[in-house]
């Protein structure tokens, strides 16, 4: 109703656009992970929802396709409450450097000559891409979709345009005034679908983090779509729905543990399910193999 009724020949002719930028690439968002985009076909406009068991890389996943997206030059905004601006980065850096995170927090200063130069290299690389890269943790804005949308709109005017767009997590999200004496349900009715809205108007990709419920957490079972917190209005609005998964959260023996990453919903593709390996170091997710996955 914005625009008005629109002629059987304008929707036509936008068809024809849209089929256009589909073929040369403009239209989709590569999360820049081989093992991810063999998998998943994100679109600009879209909303991935990705949830898991609290621990498993959920913001890992997140971090894992912005370190590779910002160099292919992908414009990328992270709104995050849980984790500070600069842990954020930190634990870009690590990923970027090799070096765990932990050892860069509270043991930069023992670090050996090689690794001081891997360090280095990492800054360099945040240095000369940080012009496509947007951080927001928490205590430097409020987690709602009025703040959200009013960064966005500033990176927006500053960039030109926004590629991808990661919110973690849906659950933690401030509910407006009206609603704010309401039980949860409505209001993140109200959130999600605010960002599917958000993503539209700002032509970008979006990734949200979501929990799952505490009898999906406390069980161990491969979570489904029934274990999402308020399930049936993220399904609804949601064009993809994925889930990360591991039999053992934690594996104290080994340093790579393989994850099952799969689909509950799909509108463009198959149904997947495959491995990732999320390297424990430096909380980075990627293919089985990685120099050829």
């Amino acid at each position: 109703t914005k625009q008005g009724r629109r002629t059987t020949q304008a929707i036509l002719q936008a068809a024809d656009k849209m089929f256009s930028e589909g073929i040369n690439g403009s239209q989709l968002v590569r999360y820049c992970i081989p093992a991810i985009d063999q998998s998943i076909i994100h679109a600009r406009q879209q909303m991935h929802v990705l949830a898991a068991q609290p621990g498993t890389g959920k913001t890992a996943f997140a971090l894992s396709a912005i370190a590779e997206q910002i160099k292919a030059g992908y414009v990328c905004a992270i709104f995050c409450k849980e984790s500070s601006s600069e842990e954020l980065l930190g634990k870009l850096l690590s990923i970027y450097s090799g070096i765990p995170y932990i050892r860069l927090l509270t043991q930069s200063n023992k670090m050996e000559p090689a690794e001081l130069q891997a360090y280095s290299r990492a800054r360099e690389l945040i240095n000369k891409f940080q012009g496509n890269l947007f951080i927001s943790g928490g205590g430097d804005y409020k987690h709602s979709i009025e703040s959200i949308r009013g960064a966005m709109r500033r990176i927006h005017d500053e960039r030109g345009q926004i590629d991808a767009a990661y919110i973690d997590y849906l659950q933690n999200m401030n509910a407006p005034q009206h609603l704010q004496r309401k039980d949860k349900t409505p209001q993140v009715e109200y959130n999600i679908e605010a960002l599917k809205d958000m993503f539209i108007d700002f032509d970008c990709a979006g990734t949200v983090l979501s929990q799952i419920n505490r009898t999906g957490a406390q069980t161990g079972d491969k979570p489904a779509m029934h274990h999402l917190k308020y399930a049936s209005t993220i399904e609804a609005e949601a064009h993809i729905i994925t889930f990360l998964h591991r039999d053992k959260i934690n594996d104290p023996d080994k340093r790579e543990l393989e994850t099952m990453w799969y689909s509950e919903k799909t509108r463009l593709f198959a149904p997947f399910c495959r491995a990732l390996i999320f390297k424990k170091d430096t909380a980075q997710y990627y293919g089985r193999y990685a120099a050829t996955d």
